[in-house]
């Protein structure tokens, strides 16, 4: 070969768009082209060196390093082919990383030498672009996944060819249901969509918002076109804005709601600049003023009011930059206001806003209220009457101030708590208020409570509390509500008339017992009761004359029944007549029961009138025909005659009588 031929073979080599280097058998460098030098940023001269050992790494394309027997040479030479597309990374000297893709091709030199040579491609743009592509990709998947949208492509005809997106399950569809379905049949119940899916179709670029199955979609369809510009498909997205235009709607109704109080309530919102200039005012409470908004707006505050020095001051305490409500006085009017400083993002004052609530009849009701909350307090004090709430939850303690006064308790404590009133419940009678108290819970039931209160430098009071239990549905107690009354001055009384009773009952128990020789006898309940035997038969009651007969056959059947041989049977049957008509006469019906006291003949019967005077006793006693309401009858000294004894005890509310006559085989006589 000449050596203007082998130049010019040299030249063409060196010029190749692609690196070249041609290895022996052992990877040993026989020839290197530029390009592949400046690909693999070499300077120096690396013919005759090994291609492993050039200062470049060969890597796999997930950065695995390539042996020298993975080089795809053996393949080459075993085949007496080109291999082709092999494609792998190269970390440079420089530590940058290309991507790259060779071919290797067997052939035997001039000079008889098996060879290979390997064509390097950089690939690293297309690598990049790819992976662009596929990270491109990867959103868009990630978008259609996650966000609430449907992308969809339709043919020139209007058939699917493409549908997916998260939105279509909201359609209880899948993606790629619909394709092959025409969008115009799909929806033809649907004339919007229909209209503008047919705009699309002629080649309009469309945006429109329709409601599909109670969902709202923002739609925007493209055309695209060929080179002919002749249509070849739509592609589009609907984005769900369901939840936007709910939200829309909401803010809608809650401004029509607004206005509505606005306009229909005795209040007033403004907005000023920061010079005064009213920029904005509306509300029904202007008529109540006699204002009127049109004459307002636009005015500036401090003209307006010039004559109302307090509507002056509140606008200089807001335009100074003070957040703050005032009661205000304006036209014989009460207003509630509220007024706040507008601020810009540097802190400079631009305005201010405000409300005003016409509050005059809530005032006025106030007043009364507490008119009415200062009479009943003074009713309570005279009284000696308060009101409490126990709140179990809090264990708090609220009521009247009478109701504290009488606990003995100040108002000004912070808390009063149910622990505290108990404190204060006397020793002696603390347990069995603690006792009724729980029971009445437990029981969720009304209960009735005296105990003594301790006052600290005062005497003990005797008060009187009721109360009941709130519960909740489930019958869980909230709460107890009651009343607490001091009646100290009552039991007081009753006990000053109980040891005047007593003396008097005394006085003239002892005046009876020896006029009528021990036949009647005063005693006291507990006495009289002490005095019974054992009762025979059940007790029965009398309301009315008409009863009087069976009353007499009951009496008389237990009587024969207990008492058989006993000679008194008639002169009980009469005395106990008398002393029932008496009963139901003057005290609307009594209670009749027989006791039998070894051979004694006991008769009781008991009322609810007015009781006996023990003023008119001795003419009841020794007169005969004497009656009166509250004697016991007309026959009563021909009962005396009758009885072995009567025994008595009577106060206001309550009458017994106690008749007793000998019994089995005994007389009266015998008895006495």
């Amino acid at each position: 070969m000449s050596k203007e031929a082998a130049g010019f073979g040299q030249m063409m080599f060196n010029s190749l768009p692609s690196g070249i280097v041609i290895v022996d058998d052992n990877r040993d460098i026989l020839a290197i082209n530029e390009f592949q030098k400046i690909m693999f940023h070499i300077r120096d001269d690396v013919e005759s060196k090994n291609l492993f050992d050039i200062g470049v790494t060969f890597m796999t394309v997930d950065d695995k390093p390539i042996q020298f027997e993975e080089y795809p040479f053996s393949e080459a030479k075993k085949s007496g082919k080109t291999v082709t597309g092999f494609e792998h990374k190269i970390r440079l000297r420089s530590g940058e990383i290309i991507y790259v893709s060779l071919n290797t091709r067997p052939f035997a030199d001039s000079l008889g030498r098996n060879v290979l040579l390997i064509s390097y491609y950089n690939i690293t743009h297309h690598q990049q672009t790819e992976k662009r592509l596929l990270e491109q990709r990867f959103r868009l998947e990630k978008v259609i996944t996650n966000e609430p949208l449907i992308l969809f492509e339709l043919d020139k005809e209007g058939v699917f060819t493409l549908s997916d997106g998260k939105s279509l399950v909201s359609l209880g569809l899948e993606p790629g249901e619909v394709v092959g379905q025409s969008v115009l049949e799909l929806y033809k119940d649907f004339p919007s969509i229909v209209d503008n899916m047919k705009k699309g179709l002629k080649g309009e670029t469309v945006v429109f918002t329709a409601e599909l199955y109670g969902l709202v979609f923002d739609t925007i369809i493209t055309p695209i076109f060929d080179e002919n510009k002749n249509l070849q498909s739509l592609i589009g997205v609907s984005i769900e804005q369901t939840e936007k235009v709910g939200t829309e709607r909401k803010l809608e109704e809650i401004q029509s709601n607004l206005i509505n109080v606005v306009q229909n309530t005795p209040v007033i919102i403004f907005s000023l600049d920061n010079i005064g200039i009213i920029t904005f005012i509306e509300g029904y409470g202007l008529k109540a003023l006699g204002l009127e908004a049109d004459d307002l707006t636009g005015a500036n505050i401090y003209d307006f009011f010039k004559d109302s020095i307090d509507i002056l001051n509140l606008i200089d305490r807001v335009l100074a930059g003070e957040t703050f409500s005032a009661k205000l006085n304006f036209n014989e009017s009460i207003l509630s206001t509220s007024f706040k400083p507008i601020f810009d993002k540097n802190d400079n004052l631009i305005g201010a806003t405000g409300v005003a609530f016409d509050i005059t009849e809530l005032e006025k009701s106030e007043q009364k209220l507490s008119d009415s909350n200062q009479r009943l307090d003074e009713a309570q004090h005279i009284a000696h009457v308060g009101n409490w709430t126990w709140n179990m939850k809090d264990n708090e303690m609220t009521g009247s101030a009478e109701a504290f006064n009488l606990f003995g308790v100040s108002e000004t404590k912070d808390v009063i708590t149910y622990n505290d009133l108990m404190d204060l419940i006397h020793p002696d009678d603390k347990e069995r208020s603690i006792e009724t108290v729980k029971r009445a819970i437990d029981e969720l039931r009304e209960y009735t409570l005296e105990h003594r209160v301790s006052v600290p430098g005062d005497t003990d009071r005797v008060v009187l509390t009721k109360g009941r239990v709130v519960a909740d549905e489930n019958g869980e107690p909230l709460k107890l509500v009651g009343t607490i009354q001091d009646v100290t001055e009552a039991r007081l009384a009753e006990e000053e008339l109980r040891t005047k009773d007593k003396k008097i009952r005394e006085a003239y128990s002892d005046v009876f017992s020896a006029v009528t020789g021990d036949k009647l006898l005063i005693m006291t309940s507990s006495e009289l009761d002490g005095s019974l035997g054992e009762q025979v038969g059940d007790r029965f009651y009398l309301s009315d004359f008409a009863d009087l007969s069976k009353a007499r056959d009951h009496i008389s059947e237990l009587v024969d029944t207990y008492f058989p041989d006993t000679e008194n049977s008639y002169d009980i049957i009469v005395s106990a007549g008398e002393i029932m008509t008496n009963a139901i006469k003057h005290a609307g019906g009594c209670e009749v029961a027989i006791y039998k006291n070894n051979s004694l003949i006991q008769l009781k019967i008991t009322d609810s009138g007015p009781g006996i005077d023990f003023s008119i006793l001795p003419k009841a006693t020794l007169v005969p025909g004497f009656s009166t309401e509250q004697s016991l009858g007309l026959g009563f000294s021909i009962i005396l005659e009758i009885c072995s004894r009567v025994l008595l005890t009577t106060q206001p509310g309550h009458t017994s009588l106690v008749l007793e006559l000998g019994g089995s085989g005994l007389k009266k006589e015998d008895a006495a």
